[in-house]
């Protein structure tokens, strides 16, 4: 049965449920579904569902009009005000008057008492006749003595709990005594004192029969735990705590919550499975909607799953809410808000991660991450990594202060499911995901959103998820659904939140024994030249051994793959990657990069140019310092000779004679200098029309060591559209072929933007370090703005390489 008091009231709230009313009404009886509607009034909007009514009831109606709407007759307004008072119509039938049971008050006593002296177990029963009409208590009948019976709860008294009865076929004479009962207590009636009738009847029926089935569960109001969930953890020595039901179901398969499924009448744990093409998560909700709450609970599930070396957490944290999960061995490192260095350290090791995996997979034969898990699992196959996660707590955040750091991410996601690298973010909207990476996200999760258009799931479900509810919202299908909260002690209070996952960290880092992900590791904050150059042996070796060795591992590599390939099948001759810049005795070290910290290098015979800019304090000058040692120490005097100018002779006494072609500060006239030196260069090494092409290309028509300009402290040369440097202008277009290098150091603020000679080293493809300075000098390379940081941190921008952070090595002064 269906029943619905004040039918209007809910058609005005809800005017759709109109339709699911006429579907029952047409199909109802042959499905045992049943109407029943209780209305002050009918209203308009009841449409054609009156025709499916079979049986109505009219009570005392307001109006003659709303009688003949109910019964046909105007007889219901005619009634008596006394409550209960009504007609009855069915199945076309005549109408039946009839005065309805008032149920809501206590009973009236109905035991006449025949007998007083009597006993109370002894008195006679009377059954009021039942009419419309008023019925006089006199014409009582008497139709037996008995006992009262006892309430359902009181123990019986008769043998076998069963309540006597006279024997089959026979009766009581009349006037005969009743059978004794004098095992049976006195029925009391106290306990029903304050009770309504209907209460007293549900009282009794209570424990009675089978259960009805619950069509409507519990609301989604208390979440459950992770424990909860799991139902199964377990310390294995192996893995740590894990779930063994859960992993057995697949990896990366993991209980999120529940979700609700009115259909189906039950509510069922919420799953999500990110080994496939749902690879990839968002969690979209508005403020204290619980979004940090359910990236915190995907880490422990995922957690209890897998064991650390199986699963890795990077986490940006913008939330504020990881901090009491630090210590959980799965997390490999975690960057707050604020933490910039660290944050672009970690995207820098991700892609790096995703970058050896794609290598590996190809070195070794291995198409699918399926393989790999299996693989690995085997011991057959292991890159130091399992599956990578990159967590991201506040997209809109990570977009505005990491500017162009989400085409970034991006451009990672577009291929990292295929190396069981994945991405999961917490967003306040969905219009904050640029529409090009929206479908890279497989598993989708809307908690409440405020903005009714924003719903991307079912927008008219969307009004359903109450407010004021954190971890309530839609699951793919449009199910109401209840996330979990990511503790493991059973305590389902959201107040003592912090505390739970704390002690489930513990517990979780203790059955691990031992085990943890991959540290992410960040650059130095300071690094000595010395212990850089001791650290890698490849410096000392020639351009020419080297080359000779890649060579022989590549034709190694190509053979070993011929070998091993099917006959006919044609295999590619180089799978194995040559290092973009392989180290030589060239390479200038200027410090650690971030990326895989390994050296930071230039290397002159690809390179010409490079500059410095940055606020004081940041390491300029030790950057021009740096590099003047690092181009005595890879050439000789014969083949190298530096021009230093030096407006503040900060460089004074460090460039021995030998190596030295020229020293200016601002007593000198830099620019005639210059503009002889540039005289001299441009007069024996411009190559002439006599010069072959096969010159061209050994640059043989001219011997002799190449020039360094190094300049430091720029600004202080160039006044308005005057600059002293302007005499090299003509020549660093052509600085290859004339042997020349340029190493410029200058402040940032406004006055970049008009450096001319900044610009054309910049439009050259020079390398640029940006080192410490205020962001809101704006742009100082392309899109890339500075930023506060220790010296000698710095923004790297290479032709060839993108954007990344390195340390710049420290060269002390000579004594």
């Amino acid at each position: 049965f269906v029943i619905i008091d004040e039918f209007s009231e809910l058609l005005v709230a809800h005017a759709d449920f109109i339709k699911v009313f006429e579907a029952i009404g047409r199909l109802g009886r042959s499905l045992s579904v049943h109407l029943l509607f209780a209305s002050q009034r009918i209203d308009t909007k009841a449409g054609d569902l009156m025709s499916h009514i079979s049986y109505r009831i009219g009570l005392k109606t307001f109006s003659a009009a709303e009688s003949r709407s109910i019964i046909g007759s105007d007889a219901a307004f005619k009634l008596p005000p006394l409550p209960g008072s009504g007609y009855l119509l069915a199945g076309g039938e005549e109408m039946v008057r009839f005065r309805a049971s008032y149920v809501a008050a206590p009973p009236r006593d109905a035991v006449k008492a025949v007998d007083a002296e009597a006993p109370e177990d002894e008195q006679e029963r009377h059954i009021l006749p039942f009419s419309v009409d008023r019925v006089d208590t006199d014409d009582a009948v008497v139709i037996e003595r008995v006992a009262l019976p006892a309430p359902h709860h009181a123990q019986q008294a008769s043998q076998g709990g069963q309540m006597a009865s006279p024997a089959p076929g026979t009766a009581p004479a009349p006037g005969a005594a009743p059978v004794p009962q004098a095992e049976e207590a006195a029925p009391d009636f106290s306990q029903y004192a304050d009770m309504s009738q209907l209460d007293i009847a549900v009282e009794r029926m209570e424990g009675h029969g089978l259960a009805a089935h619950k069509i409507w569960l519990e609301p989604l109001d208390t979440p459950p735990t992770l424990d909860m969930l799991f139902g199964d953890l377990a310390e294995d020595p192996r893995l740590g705590l894990i779930s063994p039901s859960w992993r057995g179901k697949g990896p990366l398969r993991i209980p999120m919550g529940t979700v609700d499924l009115p259909r189906q009448q039950k509510q069922e744990p919420l799953e999500y499975d990110f080994s496939g093409a749902k690879g990839h998560g968002i969690v979209v909700g508005s403020p204290m909607t619980g979004k940090s709450t359910a990236l915190r609970s995907l880490v422990m599930s995922l957690a209890l799953t897998a064991s650390p070396l199986e699963v890795q957490f990077y986490v940006l944290d913008f939330g504020g809410t990881f901090s009491s999960m630090r210590n959980l061995p799965h997390i490999a490192g975690i960057a707050a808000r604020g933490d910039n260095e660290r944050a672009t350290r970690m995207l820098a090791e991700i892609e790096a991660i995703l970058a050896d995996r794609e290598a590996y997979f190809r070195k070794n034969g291995i198409d699918t991450m399926s393989d790999y898990r299996r693989m690995r699992a085997a011991g057959e196959a292991d890159d130091g990594y399992g599956d990578v996660f990159l967590i991201l707590d506040g997209w809109a955040t990570f977009k505005e202060e990491y500017d162009g750091e989400d085409r970034r991410v991006g451009r990672m996601m577009e291929r990292a499911l295929n190396f069981g690298v994945h991405l999961v973010v917490a967003a306040g909207r969905w219009l904050d995901l640029r529409m090009d990476i929206q479908p890279l996200f497989g598993t989708k999760i809307e908690l409440r959103v405020d903005d009714e258009s924003a719903s991307i799931i079912d927008r008219q479900a969307k009004k359903n998820v109450p407010v004021d509810r954190p971890g309530r919202g839609l699951d793919m299908d449009a199910h109401q659904m209840l996330l979990t909260l990511p503790r493991i002690d059973g305590e389902r209070d959201p107040g003592t939140l912090s505390e739970g996952v704390r002690k489930s960290i513990t517990t979780i880092k203790a059955a691990a024994r031992g085990m943890h992900a991959p540290r992410l590791r960040l650059l130095p904050e300071r690094v000595g030249v010395r212990e850089l150059l001791a650290a890698i042996p490849e410096l000392s070796r020639p351009m020419a051994e080297l080359e000779a060795e890649y060579a022989r591992v590549l034709a190694e590599e190509a053979a070993a793959a011929r070998a091993a390939a099917p006959e006919g099948e044609v295999v590619e001759e180089t799978p194995l990657e040559k290092p973009a810049v392989p180290l030589h005795d060239k390479c200038l070290v200027l410090g650690v990069e971030e990326r895989r910290l390994g050296p930071l290098v230039f290397d002159p015979l690809k390179d010409q140019h490079i500059f410095a800019v940055g606020d004081g304090e940041s390491g300029r000058s030790a950057f021009i310092r740096l590099m003047a040692h690092e181009i005595m120490r890879t050439n000789t005097p014969e083949t190298a000779k530096l021009v230093i100018v030096d407006p503040r002779r900060s460089l004074l006494g460090e460039i021995p004679e030998e190596f030295l072609l020229a020293y200016l500060s601002l007593n000198d006239d830099i620019e005639g200098e210059l503009r002889a030196i540039a005289g001299a260069i441009t007069k024996k090494r411009a190559p002439g029309k006599d010069v072959t092409v096969a010159q061209l290309r050994e640059r043989s028509w001219w011997s002799g060591p190449e020039v360094w300009v190094l300049v430091d402290d720029a600004e202080m040369l160039s006044s308005g559209m005057s600059n002293m440097l302007q005499p090299l202008d003509p020549l660093l277009a052509q600085a290859r072929d004339v042997g020349l290098h340029m190493v410029l150091a200058r402040r940032t603020g406004s006055g970049i933007m008009s450096d001319r000679f900044v610009t054309k080293l910049r439009e050259l493809g020079g390398t640029g370090l940006i080192l410490s300075g205020s962001p809101d000098d704006g742009a100082v390379i392309g899109r890339v703005k500075a930023v506060q940081s220790r010296p000698g941190r710095a923004q790297v921008v290479a032709r060839n390489s993108g954007l990344f952070r390195a340390q710049i090595a420290w060269q002390p002064q000579s004594e």
